[in-house]
């Protein structure tokens, strides 16, 4: 990543970005999954002792809602921070810090650092799926589970392993299936059905309404659009705090991820700031790294990989600017040879 600073830097200098003779203002910012912030940081992976990316909290505190972690901040100068809530802390305490960043201070500052709202989806819906996928393999109901996520468009099954002693695995969910079990599971007794005598089955259905109204607030398009923006966020706190609670209380204080830990003591913070984190999602990039996978996985010959994504995207984005191709007779060979249309792939989408 040195270039793309350095180039960052010149571009700094210059007071924006030169185009066709118009300079055009320049503001950066860096939004990414946990794994990769903390290694352009030169931080501690995620499940180490001093795990934030934003604070000096450490991982025995993490369902520790009572303290203010915006007195224990890091910053880009001084990523080891102050003294923490160790009694042992030290001036040298390294809280985390393994080697320099590579980032810039005169680019970047901690808070233009935001939190990816699709990989913070991805892993609290893991976390609340694992869950229910436990609990119906332990009440023999798998085979119930897989059909009522078929049932909203959701392919959702055990895979063997093929291996002795080793249990079999769920099929992995992408962004999209994990939206769709995320606004229609628990609705139409479907969470009932799966989780009929477990003592805490309401309590797992408040959950799961809670974290839909946390993620449809952090999803919209702009959270803070009227003038109760104060009572908004508010708002919010509280309710990701106790929707936090429920979680320790329901699966366990080590249940409590980082995702977690920044949702309530960081994300209100960067709502202040930047108004909508939902614009600094990475979802449009991981979908071009799935689509990329895809074809690598499929196609014939690994040398000329990076050619074949390049012709494929390139016809998808000739397909959405010609939607008229698609008619008559070029259009009915098209679909024999299995192409579709973004009117067929629409469709399909308002059926699921």
């Amino acid at each position: 990543m040195k270039p793309i600073i350095k180039e960052l830097e010149n571009i700094k200098k210059d007071g924006g970005l030169n185009i066709e003779g118009r300079k055009l203002p320049l503001e950066v910012y860096l939004c990414a999954d946990w794994k990769f912030l903390a290694l352009v940081l030169g931080l501690n992976a995620a499940n180490s002792e001093y795990f934030c990316i934003w604070c000096l909290a450490r991982k025995c505190e993490r369902s520790n809602l009572n303290i203010n972690w915006n007195e224990f901040l890091r910053t880009l100068d001084k990523l080891r921070g102050g003294k923490c809530l160790d009694h042992l802390c030290t001036k040298r305490h390294k809280h985390g810090v393994k080697e320099a960043t590579i980032l810039s201070s005169t680019i970047f500052s901690l808070d233009r650092i935001i939190l990816d709202e699709l990989h913070q989806m991805l892993r609290i819906m893991d976390l609340l799926m694992n869950f229910v996928s436990e609990y119906a393999v332990r009440q023999k109901r798998a085979h119930l589970l897989t059909q009522i996520c078929a049932c909203i468009g959701v392919e959702y099954k055990q895979i063997e392993s093929g291996q002795k002693g080793k249990k079999a695995e769920w099929s992995p969910l992408d962004g999209n299936q994990h939206r769709v079990l995320l606004l229609m599971f628990d609705k139409e007794e479907r969470l009932d059905k799966i989780l009929a005598g477990h003592k805490k089955l309401q309590t797992m259905k408040e959950i799961w309404k809670l974290y839909r109204e946390i993620n449809t607030y952090l999803h919209s398009e702009d959270p803070l659009h009227d003038n109760c923006s104060i009572k908004k966020v508010s708002q919010y706190e509280q309710k990701v705090g106790h929707f936090v609670n429920l979680v320790r209380e329901t699966l366990g204080k080590k249940k409590v991820t980082p995702y977690l830990h920044a949702l309530v003591a960081h994300v209100p913070s960067m709502i202040r700031m930047h108004r909508n984190i939902a614009q600094f999602s990475c979802s449009s990039q991981e979908l071009k790294h799935f689509n990329q996978n895809r074809v690598f996985n499929n196609q014939v010959q690994p040398q000329r990989a990076a050619e074949q994504i390049l012709q494929v995207e390139h016809r998808r984005y000739w397909n959405i600017c010609h939607p008229d191709a698609f008619q008559g007779d070029l259009g009915k060979k098209r679909r024999r040879n299995g192409e579709c249309s973004p009117m067929d792939n629409y469709k399909k989408k308002q059926r699921i």
